[in-house]
């Protein structure tokens, strides 16, 4: 069985049957045991002669025993974050870099307690509760508590929990006592932030709903629907943003929407299953279409200027995921290798139109999910470095002689490879997900 099928399969699951504290009472004695405080000291090994290009800015991700931690690129002087006596996962950076969020839960008094948000001001002593669940409310998804979004001036999350109404979108304002609104209840649900903060596009069910943020939320129900695609993109400045609308014919089209006038741009009729995002500096819109509804790959990947005119550059292999890198020169993909059993991360300069293979690898479950939902958690879980340089990802890495099933592989890792021709590829350590910090 190749490693592609293998983790499909074990991300199937009952809502009823998983529970984050499933994994929390097999672990409580290790939980006990981890002290207060963090590992502010250098105990990397071969500190003092690194690569030199690794990339700037930190890594935040989560370690075996469920611990967050910050570390350098290099590996070098990790710092645990996360408090002693709970099991978290899924960090994820203000946009600042001044903050990390994480989730999980606390043995309290030795019973596991409700899922909580967390958010710990790098610096500071301890962490701050920003959310806590009812109890008895499960995951998201498998592992996952909730899905945190910051807005991008950093004054508010978004997030995305299991409530006994159903999925819930939370507003929250950490800087404000009692700052917490829920704003819209349905699934499935993704969203994304306008570049002043002060609105979220919500793609709910079929539905599409603006979210205005300022003052007291206002929901709007923008009258259009579609079942082809999963995260609308706001366009990185201004009103725009890319949406799928059913047509007339009831045939989903690809349209540049103007969030004040409801006027759109149409780009043309796209596949069963489509995804899209907008590069950082707005110049271009990459949309992966697939023939298959619910496909894991996507058949190629366009581009179109914000216009919605085609542009000359094209990816045509499959394509299970993408990232565009913070200076928009390039495009970090994740195809399928032949044959396919891994992973492989591929890097397309998006001047030139040239590409190149960087690393094999078969990913951890968490870097899996990752990959499924890439287009929503793309704007909020960066694996690019700030320079642009380099990626970060959890797996283990795969040879040509190695086999790559999920049974037999080791523990995965956090790894960081560069992102030109024949990159330097390092583990700086051993995890499930690990993610750049944006500064």
């Amino acid at each position: 069985m190749s490693v592609f099928t293998e983790v499909v399969r074990l991300l199937r699951w009952t809502p009823g049957r998983l529970r984050l504290y499933a994994f929390m009472l097999a672990v409580p004695a290790l939980m006990l045991a981890i002290g207060l405080g963090a590992a502010a000291a250098d105990t990397a090994d071969g500190c003092g002669s690194l690569p030199p290009n690794l990339g700037s800015g930190h890594i935040a991700f989560a370690d075996p025993e469920f611990q967050i931690h910050v570390v350098r690129p290099s590996g070098c002087f990790p710092m645990r974050i996360s408090q002693a006596g709970g099991v978290f996962a899924w960090p994820i950076w203000s946009p600042d870099g001044s903050r990390v969020a994480y989730a999980g839960q606390r043995l309290l008094g030795g019973v596991p307690g409700p899922l909580e948000l967390w958010m710990r001001t790098l610096g500071a002593p301890s962490a701050t509760n920003l959310f806590t669940s009812q109890l008895g409310m499960g995951p998201i998804l498998p592992g996952m508590p909730y899905y945190p979004l910051w807005s991008p001036d950093g004054t508010k999350v978004s997030l995305m929990a299991s409530a006994p109404g159903g999925l819930t979108l939370y507003v929250i304002r950490p800087a404000v006592e009692d700052g917490i609104e829920a704003a819209v209840v349905g699934s499935p649900l993704y969203a994304d932030w306008s570049a002043d903060s002060s609105r979220m596009l919500l793609h709910v069910g079929l539905d599409h709903l603006l979210v205005d943020v300022e003052g007291e939320l206002k929901v709007q129900d923008l009258g259009f629907r579609s079942i082809g695609y999963r995260a609308p993109s706001w366009w990185p400045s201004g009103s725009r943003a890319a949406v799928l609308a059913l047509d007339e014919s009831g045939t989903d089209v690809l349209a540049i929407l103007d969030t004040d006038t409801l006027e759109s741009i149409p780009i043309g009729e796209t596949g069963a299953e489509t995804a899209f995002l907008w590069s950082p500096n707005g110049r271009m819109l990459a949309v992966a279409e697939s023939d298959v509804a619910g496909n894991l790959v996507y058949g190629d990947v366009s581009f179109y200027s914000p216009d919605g005119a085609e542009l000359p550059l094209r990816i045509a292999e499959r394509v299970v995921a993408f990232f565009w890198s913070p200076d928009s020169t390039k495009l970090a993909y994740i195809t399928v290798t032949q044959p396919p059993n891994a992973l492989r991360w591929m890097a397309l300069d998006v001047t030139t139109g040239g590409s190149w293979p960087l690393v094999d690898f078969t990913p951890s479950s968490q870097q899996f999910q990752l990959f499924r939902f890439f287009d929503q958690f793309a704007l909020s879980h960066s694996a690019w470095s700030p320079d642009s340089r380099s990626l970060v990802f959890a797996g283990t890495l795969v040879s040509q002689t190695s086999q790559a099933s999920v049974r037999q592989q080791q523990a995965p890792r956090i790894i960081v490879t560069g992102g030109e021709p024949s990159p330097e590829v390092r583990p700086i350590a051993d995890g499930a997900l690990g993610v750049w910090s944006p500064r």
